[in-house]
């Protein structure tokens, strides 16, 4: 009889920890205890990470006041106070702007491409001089060009595609791959546009070619895969 009263006794003790039920027993205010902490972290890392995101924008917004003020695109010495000053902002805003974004989609290695070619566009739209060698000089500085902008939009347009994929397909460890493919294609139709409207090639046949064949390869990726 005193050991039936005691078991009882102990099951009352234990009731804020147990949720019993015929057959099963839960550790119900402990899991909810544990999952209030996640969701509490989680959304004090969800702030924190819009937080530098909005950081990035207002460092933007101040490079591009900061430019006219100080007049740095115009100076001829490379190592100029203001030009530095510039150079740190070009190197600071693409990181602010994708490690959160990378981090919250997982998107691998998707922050280091889009800081180092957005860094190197801004570079050159900001401080490149237009060439005036010859013809041959200026038709490879242009591929350049267009390499590197291929680059940056690659890494630009990954980021809404890799929002999407996780509403769209099954995880995988490798979603960052696909992402960074089909913001790679979508670059590759825009940059293509771009090559082809000097060359007098752009018009609407050609563009519904060039997305035709952007379109099947990727289908062929997503078949495969």
């Amino acid at each position: 009889m005193q050991d039936h009263r005691a078991y009882a006794e102990t099951i009352d003790d234990r009731r804020h920890l147990f949720c019993v039920s015929p057959g099963t027993y839960t550790w119900k205010d402990s899991f909810a205890s544990e999952e209030r902490s996640s969701l509490t972290y989680y959304r004090r890392r969800l702030f924190g990470l819009a937080l530098v995101e909005i950081l990035g924008i207002c460092a933007l917004a101040f490079l591009l006041y900061y430019l006219q003020v100080s007049g740095a695109a115009s100076l001829a010495d490379m190592w100029a106070t203001d030009r530095v000053v510039a150079y740190a902002l070009l190197l600071i805003i693409p990181l602010l702007v994708f490690v959160p974004l990378n981090l919250i989609l997982k998107l691998g290695p998707t922050w280091a491409i889009g800081t180092a070619s957005w860094s190197s566009l801004g570079y050159i739209l900001i401080f490149a001089t237009p060439s005036t060698g010859h013809q041959s000089a200026s038709v490879f500085t242009y591929m350049a060009f267009l390499t590197l902008l291929f680059i940056a939009l690659s890494s630009a347009f990954a980021v809404p595609i890799g929002a999407m994929g996780k509403w769209l397909f099954p995880p995988s460890p490798m979603a960052w791959l696909r992402a960074l493919r089909q913001g790679a294609l979508i670059s590759l139709f825009v940059v293509a546009l771009l090559a082809m409207s000097p060359l007098g090639l752009l018009n609407w046949l050609n563009v519904f070619l060039l997305f035709t064949i952007i379109a099947l390869t990727e289908f062929l990726f997503l078949a495969r895969s």
